[in-house]
């Protein structure tokens, strides 16, 4: 038994031994099989386990590299560096609070270290607590860290806050010592455009470029282009940044509103529904209504030209990717009537009716499409119901008046030719209509008065013409 205890720990002292030898030739995944083997053989396991995890970090397998130095933690849990490497990939990896509590272990028990302030800076950055990670790096650099890199960082989070006058500073400062620091620049061009210094701004962006032309810098360069209303650069630094970041969903919002400006609104459209595609669920419905704008402005030039044909085309297209919005089958329902197909025209306003019950034009549509086709007593009943939901519209007391004519009541005809006159006094059409009824009615009287004004305010309008 003791012979065989003395090889098991013989051959876990090799295995350890061998890792770190291979892990310094950089064969990681061979290096983590022996530290997994030491570790199992429960020899020099806080360290193989410490080491497993930079293997796998080196590997860019974070979250095998944070449960093996969770598995140090159980052994040693207040090992100081192993909770700052914990730390620093829980930020990757967006998990906060843990970095945070690690972080806050690590400085409690050695106040004086400068590295994990910086690591619960990112941590507060994440968790958009910008006054705390401020107090974080200002403490680093009050504990001697100057390095460009905690200025260009600091610089960035004064950026986020708006700050603009401390963030210049801090960049300017991170470049008087090292002046390709890309994060500086980067958050010095962004400052000088936001305060409108935007040959400022442009020099670093094209500086940036220069230095790394992967750099998100066209996107900035864009922006600045497309306030400048050039709008043919902004989209070429658009097409630059797609390349760099082609899962940003700000791009093609960007991109589709140079599109828009520029006129082009078949690519405009493509862009925005990208937009609605990538983006989470806040900025996807921010991407619908420059959608929907879009499509509005896709089908202006059919409307000025009359072009129904063809306006049919790009209402049925902004219907299929707005099928719950009332007012584009109304908008197809007046296409549909101009081009006399009267029950497709119908069968978009049953659509709305169905759908939004209080959609008082969609009921004053069907009822002009019932009076159109002859059918006055539908037509009535769709009149009786826009004028319930919304009796401040006069055109529908002339329209109903209209289809009481045709259903020989006249009497109501008469009310509601009256009651639009005394709301409209120089509504001729409805004196015509209103004698029209009276003379039905035998009050030939009271017709002979309508006709009468007609005629006064004709001769009026024509001596103001002259």
């Amino acid at each position: 038994m003791l012979t065989a205890a003395i090889c098991t720990a013989a051959f876990a002292g090799d295995a350890f031994s061998t890792g770190l030898a291979l892990a310094k030739g950089k064969h990681y995944k061979e290096a983590i099989e022996k530290f997994k083997q030491a570790a199992a053989a429960n020899q020099n396991k806080f360290e193989a386990y410490s080491q497993l995890g930079q293997a796998y970090e080196a590997l860019n397998q974070d979250r095998q590299a944070i449960e093996s130095y969770s598995q140090a933690l159980k052994i040693k849990p207040d090992a100081l560096p192993i909770l700052i490497m914990r730390a620093r990939l829980c930020v990757k990896l967006g998990d906060v609070d843990q970095a945070i509590n690690d972080t806050n272990r690590v400085i409690k028990l050695k106040p004086e270290l400068e590295g994990p302030y910086g690591v619960r800076a990112q941590a507060f950055v994440l968790k958009k607590n910008l006054n705390a990670a401020i107090d974080d790096l200002n403490k680093v650099i009050s504990l001697g860290d100057k390095r460009p890199a905690i200025f260009a960082f600091r610089a960035s989070v004064y950026l986020e806050q708006k700050q603009y006058g401390l963030a210049l500073d801090d960049a300017n400062h991170a470049l008087s010592s090292e002046p390709n620091n890309t994060q500086a620049l980067w958050v010095r061009s962004v400052a000088f455009y936001r305060l409108n210094q935007t040959a400022k701004a442009v020099a670093d962006a094209n500086r940036l470029l220069s230095l790394d032309p992967n750099f998100p810098a066209y996107r900035l360069r864009g922006e600045i282009n497309y306030q400048a209303k050039d709008f043919k650069k902004a989209i070429a630094d658009f097409n630059e940044y797609e390349r760099c970041a082609p899962e940003d969903y700000d791009l093609y919002f960007l991109r589709g509103d140079a599109y828009f400006a520029a006129g082009d609104i078949d690519k405009a459209i493509k862009d925005y529904l990208r937009a609605t595609r990538l983006g989470p669920q806040s900025r996807v419905e921010d991407a619908m209504l420059h959608l929907k704008v879009a499509l509005e402005r896709y089908a202006k030039p059919y409307e000025q030209h009359g072009d129904f044909q063809h306006l049919l085309e790009a209402y049925t297209l902004i219907i299929s990717y707005f099928p719950r919005d009332p007012s584009f089958y109304t908008s197809r329902a007046f296409i549909y009537y101009r081009l006399k197909q009267y029950k497709k025209a119908i069968e978009d306003c049953n659509h709305v009716t169905a759908m939004v019950p209080g959609w008082t034009e969609a009921w004053e549509t069907r009822g002009n499409l019932y009076s159109k086709l002859g059918d006055y007593k539908r037509a009535l009943a769709d009149y009786n119901q826009a004028i319930k939901l919304n009796p401040n519209l006069f055109g529908l007391y002339k329209s109903r008046g209209y289809a009481h004519l045709q259903l020989g009541q006249y009497e109501n005809a008469v009310k509601d030719y009256t009651h639009l006159l005394d709301l409209l006094p120089d509504n001729l059409d409805s004196y015509r209509n209103r004698a029209q009824a009276y003379e039905k009615l035998g009050r030939h009287d009271l017709a002979v008065r309508d006709l009468n004004k007609i005629k006064e305010e004709s001769a009026k309008l024509e001596k103001f013409e002259r």
